[in-house]
C-alpha cells in the first residue's frame, strides 16, 4: 500500500478559555464561577484533556450547554461548543444540528463552518462537505481558512486546477499563511512533480509550520526521490511533532514495512490504531505485517475489522483475498474479494494490475484441485 499524503482541513476551534471570555463579557452581575456556560466549558475542557474518555465530564458538559441554549437559543458559542463535544463523541448527526444552529445565529462563524465541513468529510460525504465549504466561502469572503479548506476538498474531488487557483490566490494575498503552501505542495505531489512539492513544503516550514503533517509529507517525498535516510528522519520528526496523528504513525509503519522490519512496522500501526481504532489503512497494513510474522489469526481479525469499519476501502479486499488464497486455501472467497476490489477500483486499475495475476493463480489452483478429485474417482 502507498503512503498517505496528509490533507488537513484547517480548524480554528474555540478554546474553552475563549468561551469563558465570552461569558465574562456578557455576565457582569453574576459570580463567574457559578455561571452555567463557564461550568459547562470547564467540563468540556476536562473531557478533552481525558482523551475524550471521561463520560462524566462529557455528560456534564453536554447537559450544561443544553441548559444554556434552552434559555438562550441565540447563543452561537454554546451551540458551537455543543457541536464540538458531540463531534469528539462521534455523535455526528447531533453535532451537525448544533453547528447549523450556531451558523444560523452567527452567519460568519468560521469555526462552525470549518468543523461542519470536517464532519461531512469524516462521514465520507464529499459532496456535502464541498457544498458547505462553498457556502462558507460565499458568506465569509476572502477568509484564508475557508478558502484553503475548499481547495483541499476540490483536490479530494480530483479538481486540482480549481484547487491550485484558490491556494495561489491565498499565497499572493498572504505569503505567511503556511497551510496554503502545504495544500499547494500536495497538488504538485499528486501531479508527480516531487521536487516542486518538496520546495513548496519547505516554504511551509519557513513560515513556521512545524506540524507532523508537513514533515510526514516531506518524508514521503524523500522516499519518492530515493533518499531513504532523509525519509526516515523526516517521518520520525513527524511523529515527534504530532504524536496523536494516526497518519504519521501509519506512514512510518509503511516505511518499516517496505524495509522488512515487521516488528517496528507493527509497533507504528498499532500506535495509529490506539489513536484511531477504526483507521482502515492501519488495520490493513497491520494485517499485512502480522502475516509476515506468521500471526495469521491476528491478521485475519484485522482484515475483518477493516471490512466492518469501511466496506468501501478497496485495498482491504485485495490484500484479504491474497491472504485467504495463500494462507487459508479459501479460493472461492478470495475470488469474491478480488472481484469486489476490481469493482471498487473501476478505471483506476489497468489489466496489468496484480489482482488479475492472482485471479489466474486461484483459477489454476481450482482447476488442479478439480483434476485431482477427478483422478481419485
Amino acid at each position: 500500500m502507498k503512503k498517505i499524503i496528509i490533507f488537513t482541513l484547517v480548524l480554528f476551534i474555540f478554546s474553552c478559555g475563549k468561551g469563558s471570555d465570552v461569558v465574562r463579557q456578557q455576565t457582569t452581575k453574576t459570580n463567574i464561577s457559578n455561571d452555567p456556560y463557564t461550568i459547562a466549558m470547564q467540563h468540556a475542557s476536562a473531557f478533552e484533556n481525558s482523551g475524550f474518555t471521561s463520560e462524566k465530564d462529557y455528560n456534564e458538559a453536554l447537559s450544561g450547554l443544553e441548559n444554556v441554549v434552552s434559555k438562550d437559543k441565540t447563543n452561537a458559542d454554546a451551540w458551537f461548543n455543543m457541536g464540538r463535544i458531540l463531534f469528539y463523541k462521534k455523535e455526528m448527526s447531533k453535532a451537525k444540528d448544533a453547528l447549523n444552529k450556531a451558523i444560523t445565529q452567527r452567519g460568519n462563524f468560521v469555526e462552525a463552518y470549518s468543523l461542519l465541513t470536517k464532519i461531512y468529510v469524516f462521514e465520507g460525504n464529499l459532496n456535502g462537505a464541498i457544498s458547505i465549504a462553498e457556502q462558507a466561502s460565499e458568506v465569509v469572503t476572502d477568509n484564508n481558512v475557508l478558502m484553503n479548506n475548499l481547495a483541499i476538498l476540490y483536490i479530494k474531488s480530483d479538481n486540482r486546477d480549481a484547487a491550485k487557483k484558490i491556494v495561489e490566490k491565498i499565497i499572493k494575498k498572504n505569503t505567511k499563511f503556511a497551510p496554503a503552501y502545504v495544500t499547494l505542495g500536495n497538488i504538485y505531489y499528486l501531479n508527480g512533480k516531487y521536487e516542486m512539492a518538496r520546495f513548496i513544503y519547505l516554504k511551509a516550514v519557513d513560515e513556521e509550520d512545524e506540524s507532523g503533517e508537513v514533515y510526514t509529507n516531506l518524508g514521503i517525498i524523500a522516499e519518492k526521490l530515493d533518499d531513504s535516510t532523509s525519509a526516515h528522519g523526516l517521518l520520525k520528526k513527524a511523529i515527534e511533532k504530532s504524536t496523536l496523528n494516526p497518519y504519521v504513525h501509519n506512514n512510518m509503519g509503511e516505511y518499516y514495512l517496505s524495509a522488512g522490519d515487521y516488528e517496528s512496522a507493527l509497533k507504528e500501526f498499532n500506535e495509529a490504531l490506539r489513536v484511531n481504532p477504526r483507521m482502515v489503512e492501519a488495520l490493513v497494513n497491520s494485517a499485512i505485517a502480522y502475516t509476515h510474522v506468521k500471526l495469521f489469526n491476528e491478521a485475519e481479525e484485522n482484515y475483518k475489522k477493516a471490512l466492518v469499519n469501511d466496506p468501501s476501502f478497496p485495498e482491504t479486499y485485495f490484500n484479504y483475498g491474497v491472504f485467504l488464497s495463500d494462507h487459508r486455501e479459501q479460493n472461492e472467497e478470495a475470488l469474491s474479494l478480488f472481484n469486489k476490489f476490481i469493482l471498487l477500483k473501476g478505471k483506476e486499475i489497468s489489466d496489468k494490475h496484480r489482482v488479475y495475476r492472482y485471479i489466474e493463480q486461484v483459477n489454476q489452483k481450482n482447476k488442479e484441485k478439480g483434476a485431482s478429485k477427478g483422478a481419485e474417482q
